[in-house]
């Protein structure tokens, strides 16, 4: 007699058919019914559901489908009504999850196997070179030559611009972001005139660089435009004008020393004029330019130094044959910064306005947004004050006090750019150039 046989048979004899069958078709694992007949499926550990199927089938039972693991054949959409009981899904979840980890295991291993392979096989790549390239020879190691290399004379361009001699920021209003007064207008000034003879000796390690041309680009002067700049200014507008060009021709003669020719290009900005709305006439009433005037009238006994004062919002600058267009800036109308569009908009108006008079520029400087860049047909200045309350409260905004200085070589344009960094100036108090201009100003 079969196994199956001898189980039903022994069901019979303990009079628990009926049980078995009714237990058989409501049990929602077959699991359960091994459970609850261990006389008869407990030895069979590995495959007791199977054995519980084999002798339901010899009694001819079949469970309900709603009971049965469907194959993906069987798999039918069903209702809520007709959904699985809790069980079934706790036991659906598990088993998916014992494949998912499963695939990942398997997964990582192949990865493991292929990372090892590859790694095998880049190791011996590594040996193979090491054994097989050969160190080029070392070469000589020669001093650097005291002949120049390029004989060909660069010119230096020093951009100053945006100073504002004469306001007063406070670190207090700028949550420690900027300070700015008439020592350390002195002081910057005097750094300015150091670090250009510094880096200039530099490249004339390589280059010539005889001659060099300086733009004061405006904004020389803080002004009174603005109430709050009457009200916090640090030194009135007759001050900030003959003060100011005081310090600014000390910085032009000391820096003037260094070389053959000095030009200085000078055009006018806002915050010097003297109407509270800006005007499309008479430039020149304005403090930038009498300033401009005082400077001229300082170093008018220095043989190498030559000023050329604009009464015009632009003054077209020829250096070795490479042509800046050089302007304030405020006439371009942005905010937030940088107008890119509009910088690129006014070059190219300009462009067009300047060929009717068979006039043209290669790249246009203006300073203005206190905001160091170079664009492909525009450059932009720093400023000599730095952050302000305005900036930095109202904007969000500022830039550390900077100026631009370039080098124009005859054949290629501008073939360099500096920025020299104005803030470590605050601290060196030695450096500074006198401030104030004596009473009587012809005995300065």
């Amino acid at each position: 007699m079969g196994t199956q046989k001898r189980k039903v048979r022994a069901l019979e004899i303990s009079g628990r058919r009926q049980e078995f069958i009714d237990l058989y078709r409501t049990a929602t694992d077959l699991w359960n019914v091994a459970d609850a007949f261990p006389e008869l499926f407990g030895t069979n550990i590995r495959n007791r559901r199977n054995a519980v199927a084999q002798v339901a089938q010899e009694l001819g039972l079949t469970r309900p489908q709603i009971l049965r693991y469907p194959s993906i054949g069987e798999a039918t959409p069903v209702s809520k009504e007709e959904l699985p009981d809790e069980a079934i899904e706790n036991q659906v979840a598990f088993d998916r999850k014992i494949q998912q980890v499963t695939a990942e295991r398997n997964n990582l291993k192949r990865l493991y196997a292929q990372a090892t392979k590859e790694g095998a096989q880049w190791d011996r790549l590594i040996d193979m070179l090491r054994d097989s390239v050969t160190a080029l020879p070392p070469v000589q190691v020669d001093p650097p030559s005291p002949d120049l290399p390029d004989t060909t004379n660069h010119t230096v361009v020093l951009h100053l611009s945006d100073w504002h001699i004469g306001e007063t920021v406070t670190p207090e209003e700028t949550g420690g972001l900027g300070a700015y007064n008439m020592d350390i207008v002195a002081r910057r000034l005097g750094l300015v005139a150091e670090k250009t003879a510094e880096l200039v000796e530099l490249r004339r390690n390589s280059i010539n660089v005889p001659n060099l041309k300086v733009f004061l680009g405006g904004d020389m002067v803080g002004g009174v435009i603005h109430e709050e700049l009457a009200e916090t200014n640090g030194a009135n507008i007759v001050q900030q004008a003959s003060d100011g060009a005081y310090m600014i021709a000390q910085a032009l003669t000391s820096i003037a020393s260094f070389f053959d020719d000095v030009e200085v290009v000078c055009v006018g900005g806002n915050h010097g004029r003297m109407h509270k709305k800006p005007r499309a006439k008479e430039r020149e009433l304005s403090f930038d330019y009498i300033l401009y005037q005082i400077v001229g009238f300082l170093v008018a006994k220095q043989p190498n130094i030559r000023m050329r004062i604009s009464k015009s919002f632009y003054e077209l600058v020829n250096v070795d044959g490479f042509k800046i267009l050089l302007m304030h800036g405020d006439s371009i109308k942005g905010s937030l910064g940088i107008p890119f569009y509009g910088v690129e908009r006014a070059s190219s108006r300009l462009r067009s306005l300047l060929d009717m008079v068979g006039e043209r520029f290669d790249v246009v400087m203006i300073g203005h947004f206190h905001d160091p860049m170079v664009g492909d047909r525009w450059i932009t200045n720093g400023s000599g004050k730095g952050i302000d309350g305005y900036s930095a409260g109202m904007l969000h905004l500022g830039s550390q006090p900077s100026q631009n200085m370039l080098y124009v070589h005859p054949n290629h344009g501008i073939v360099a750019t500096e920025k020299l960094f104005l803030s470590p100036a605050d601290d060196r108090p030695e450096i500074a150039v006198n401030r104030a201009l004596p009473d009587v100003w012809a005995q300065a």
